[in-house]
């Protein structure tokens, strides 16, 4: 630190050392009274000494600079008085509460703190260890913004506009829930009440079997995360979270069923499948014998595709923009089945859904629940990633080798690479089912 001060001592004729520095520009921008440059004597000629004294009265300096440049942005000048009181070492406590009785040995040490070190009153310093900053006034629905336009602004850019619109819609809609049953209330004054009395809503509409409990659970995960983001973002690490550990007992998680054995050979089989437009109908049974993701299946393009090849396969692999949900979701699927006639059909994957799952989901799930292959309301084409999985293990292949095919991450330490492509082919092809030739014609009105 002190071979960073130097550059700020200046020695007189006289040999006594001067504190020197220049205010930065966007400071006189915002105080243009404040000195063009600070010139301070401090009284010594010696040099140790004198660093001792200049790095004081440098932070001193730096501390005035730093309020009058925050000055007049609640969000930010709190977001630094929380900052600066981590760097003190001490709890930031605001002025009403050091006032009480309890807190009054702190308040004194605070102050004297303060005088022995001579910082200006209205230093962030000063403004920090006496509580004089006050919470932002802010909303939910501001914090939701300032989450979606900084905390997580990288997702505009990592994600395809399907995937960021089924990302951001649920948060909003949590918020909005919220604030349908409480009113629009300050960030700094939600408290467990007010989460109860939400909690309270959800309960009586899982009991009305409106919703399924995994549903609430989902909007309170997100308004615990959006509070706790945006509490980390200002630096109030000692933020109290409200929406934590919010429970539904006896509810269990809406998972996707897989469709059964019987119902797959019925689909490889069906000529209600020439309703469904070629594209969609391509990139379902492509997903059917690879357990790619539609997302995935959405994301291929030529350079993916690999069939001049002794084992044909696909490769799912992240692009410039876009990641992928995991890293173990980078892998290579040999092409089997009905799968390899799909893409020897669609070489350069289906340009009409590219980037735009949400609308190839719809599609296809409105035409299974048409068509009657939706036993279930939970029934749905990521159904087919599920029934990919238990004909691997009916057909005797284990939980990492699933694992790998899947791009499900793995609890357990992995070794190796899971095998050649000749070996992970060899095992798909165990899999196979016979499909009709007809489902690839060229018809279809749905």
């Amino acid at each position: 630190m002190h071979g960073n001060l130097n550059k700020y001592l200046f020695k007189h004729s006289n040999l006594i050392y001067y504190y020197q520095r220049r205010t930065p520009k966007h400071v006189l921008e915002k105080n243009p009274t404040l000195k063009k440059k600070e010139m301070i004597s401090l009284k010594t000629k010696d040099h140790k000494t004198a660093l001792l004294k200049a790095e004081r009265i440098n932070q001193r300096v730096v501390e005035e600079w730093d309020h009058y440049f925050a000055n007049g942005c609640g969000t930010e000048l709190y977001a630094k008085a929380i900052k600066k009181s981590q760097d003190l070492n001490i709890k930031y406590i605001h002025a009403d509460e050091l006032a009480s009785l309890d807190k009054f040995e702190d308040l004194v040490s605070r102050i004297n703190y303060l005088e022995e070190n001579k910082f200006l009153p209205d230093s962030l310093t000063s403004l920090t260890a006496l509580g004089a900053v006050d919470k932002p006034q802010v909303l939910l629905k501001d914090v939701l913004e300032i989450y979606f336009e900084e905390i997580k602004a990288e997702n505009k850019k990592i994600k395809t506009d399907d995937q960021y619109r089924i990302w951001k819609n649920p948060k909003i809609k949590a918020v909005q829930n919220f604030d349908s049953i409480n009113g629009e209330i300050d960030f700094y004054q939600i408290n467990r009440a007010h989460v109860m009395k939400l909690r309270s809503l959800w309960l009586e509409r899982i009991l009305n079997d409106e919703v399924k409990g995994n549903t609430a659970k989902k909007d309170f995960n997100n308004l615990s995360v959006i509070c706790s983001d945006y509490a980390n973002h200002i630096g109030d690490f000692n933020y109290n979270n409200p929406f934590k550990n919010v429970h539904f007992d006896n509810t269990e998680d809406d998972i996707r069923p897989p469709f059964d054995n019987e119902t797959i050979d019925d689909m490889l089989n069906n000529t209600v499948f020439l309703k469904l437009n070629f594209e969609a109908r391509m990139a379902f049974f492509a997903s059917l014998d690879t357990g790619a993701r539609p997302n995935e299946i959405a994301r291929l393009k030529k350079e993916h595709i690999f069939l001049d090849t002794a084992i044909p396969y696909i490769s799912i692999e992240p692009s410039k923009d876009k990641r992928l949900k995991t890293k173990q979701s980078k892998r290579t699927i040999p092409l089997v089945g009905i799968a390899l006639e799909v893409f020897k059909t669609c070489p350069n994957g289906f340009p009409k859904y590219f980037h735009k799952e949400g609308t190839l989901c719809q599609t296809i799930n409105k035409f299974l629940k048409i068509n009657g292959f939706k036993s279930t309301p939970l029934h749905a084409f990521t159904s087919l990633r599920h029934s990919f999985t238990d004909r691997m293990e009916e057909a005797g292949m284990g939980e990492e080798f699933r694992h790998r095919m899947t791009g499900h991450t793995n609890k357990h330490v992995v070794y190796g690479r899971g095998g050649t492509l000749e070996f992970q082919h060899s095992q798909l092809k165990k899999i196979e089912r016979p499909f009709s030739s007809f489902l690839f014609e060229f018809d279809a009105d749905f």
